[in-house]
């Protein structure tokens, strides 16, 4: 509620307190949950727009150890498919690029969720169009593992194909490594 945060912050409310649950600020709290006027009164507050959730090790299931965390906002509302939110951080001038830990990206994280609108959304404002994670995954890949996700016993996310190929489209316009190795397999969705 954008009136109760004003009354907050006029208050003298800590804007940029972090929980101990994740190490998120309030910033980050209403990306996630796309309160995207809550979103813009913090940025016209000056909230810190590139401030991340704390990184942790967490033990790999399959493997070694891995880095989890280091959300920003703009990577929390990209997951959630926020796009009112994303829309307002990207207007702020929140970092593009930045990565998660594990090396995510906003960008990596709209293609591997099918989202559309937000990945063109990311990269008509700059997204680094072939910046890999850890594993190698890169947007292209990923694109192209959505379109053709293999059927199984769990249900599929719905994916909009013909917008999936305007994505993978965009994606080499702006340059995207058509050569790039993995360095590990992703996850299967089924």
């Amino acid at each position: 509620d954008v009136e109760s945060v004003k009354v907050l912050l006029d208050a003298g409310a800590e804007m940029e307190a972090i929980d101990t649950y994740r190490g998120a600020t309030a910033l980050l709290w209403a990306s996630e949950q796309n309160h995207a006027g809550v979103v813009q009164l913090l940025v016209e507050r000056g909230a810190k727009l590139n401030a991340r959730t704390r990184t942790t090790v967490a033990e790999g299931r399959r493997g070694p150890a891995t880095p989890e965390g280091g959300l920003t906002a703009l990577m929390l509302a990209t997951r959630e498919g926020g796009i009112d939110t994303v829309k307002v951080l990207l207007a702020a001038k929140a970092l593009v690029n930045q990565q998660a830990a594990g090396g995510h990206t906003a960008l990596l994280t709209a293609v591997q969720n099918a989202d559309v609108a937000i990945a063109n959304l990311l990269i008509d404002n700059g997204a680094d169009v072939s910046l890999a994670n850890d594993k190698g995954w890169n947007p292209l890949y990923m694109a192209v593992k959505m379109r053709s996700l293999e059927k199984g016993t769990m249900p599929n996310p719905v994916i909009d194909l013909d917008g999936m190929y305007g994505v993978i489209e965009q994606l080499l316009a702006k340059g995207a490594n058509v050569n790039a190795r993995l360095n590990a397999d992703t996850e299967v969705h089924n």
